[in-house]
This record gives C-alpha cells, structure tokens and sequence, in this order.
C-alpha cells in the first residue's frame, strides 16, 4: 500500500444530487473519459488510498450510491426519491460510523488522478476491522479490492469484517484467508482473518 498523498487533483462534485447524477453516469457508463476508466486489471502499483477531508463527501456519496444502485433499480420509485433515500442514508451512515467508531480512518482508493472507491478502516487493540471497502461501478472486477485487502494483510495484523450472508464477495474474502466468526447474525456474517493466514496470489482471487 502507498503512502497517503494530500491534494491529488481530481474533479470534485458538489452537492448531493450531482454525487448521485454522477454515480448513475458511471453505472452506465456514460459521461466523461474519467468516468469510463478502461476494463484492464489495475496493477498493485497503480492505486494508493488519501485520508477523506469534509470537500470529498460528494464521491462519498457516489461510491455509496454505488453500492445501493441494483436496489434502486428495483424499486420503481422515480429517481428524485432514490436521490433523497439514498443521500439520507449515506447522511446516516457517516453519523453510524463517527460516533461509534471515532478513531476509524476514511481514505479514497485513487488510480492515477481518478476517485474508484474508499476504504474505511477501524484499527481495534486485536485487529484492524474493516468497516467499508467499496469501488465505484467502473472499477470493480479488476483486482482493486484484492490488491487493498492484500495490503492491508501485509501488514502483519489480523483484519475483521461483516459481511452480508448471501454477498457475492464473501468469495473473495474466503480466498483471501477469511474465515467465519461465530454464527450469522441476522443479515451479517462476521469474518476474520488471522495474521500470517495464507492469503493467495490476485489470479487466484476474484478480481
């Protein structure tokens, strides 16, 4: 994992509604150049993470929006109410995490100059506990998010992370060395990997 680096340039959106405007571009792949980043795998080198500041929560909010999208598809509502639930509960989610995970740290995943997602990260006494890895639409399946949690692996300490029972990317967590801790709670399985655990190479991984 590269070092943080401050004052990347990037174009910012400002407001909530331009976040979201600028998340379904992406889902569609629409939009800009910046936008529609090329279909290759990223490469370990490319990316590096900087610490969120308070200019960034318009991408906050498009990487959320990203992840709430396929459900707002499904719901017919018009899209100004998708905008508002979905700025709603991106509003109360950073209130979850600020309050109840004070000391855990916000960082962009940057490739180049473009925002493709974040990475937030509780650093607890037993573990480093993730509480979000997301990637905007245009960046998922190219190894981005297994080249971050490698990183985060490589330092040496046990990581944690809840994730939904019937997620897609619990695959990727087992591959890397996740194992189940406990029973499933409601929803939400929580998952451990021990430090040292076996954590196997990106082709082995889904991307």
């Amino acid at each position: 994992m590269k070092p943080l680096v401050q004052g990347v340039p990037r174009p910012v959106p400002h407001g909530d509604g331009d976040a979201w405007r600028i998340d379904r571009q992406v889902h569609r792949q629409r939009g800009p150049a910046w936008e529609r980043p090329g279909a290759r795998p990223v490469n370990p080198t490319e990316y590096r993470l900087r610490v969120v500041t308070p200019v960034d929560d318009g991408w906050q909010l498009a990487i959320y929006a990203g992840t709430r999208a396929d459900e707002m598809a499904l719901t017919g509502w018009p899209p100004a109410q998708c905008d508002a639930f979905v700025a709603q509960q991106h509003r109360a989610q950073q209130q979850h995490y600020a309050r109840h995970f004070p000391r855990s740290v916000c960082q962009l995943i940057l490739v180049g100059d473009a925002v493709a997602g974040r990475l937030w990260v509780d650093a607890r006494a037993d573990r480093l506990h993730i509480l979000d890895i997301a990637l905007l639409p245009g960046w998922r399946g190219r190894g981005l998010g297994t080249h971050c949690l490698q990183a985060l692996a490589a330092g040496g300490r046990p990581l944690g992370i809840q994730v939904e029972v019937h997620n897609p990317a619990r695959r990727l967590y087992e591959r890397l060395g996740f194992v189940a801790e406990g029973e499933p709670q409601g929803l939400h399985q929580a998952m451990f990997k021990p430090a040292g655990a076996h954590s196997p190479q990106p082709e082995e991984c889904l991307p």
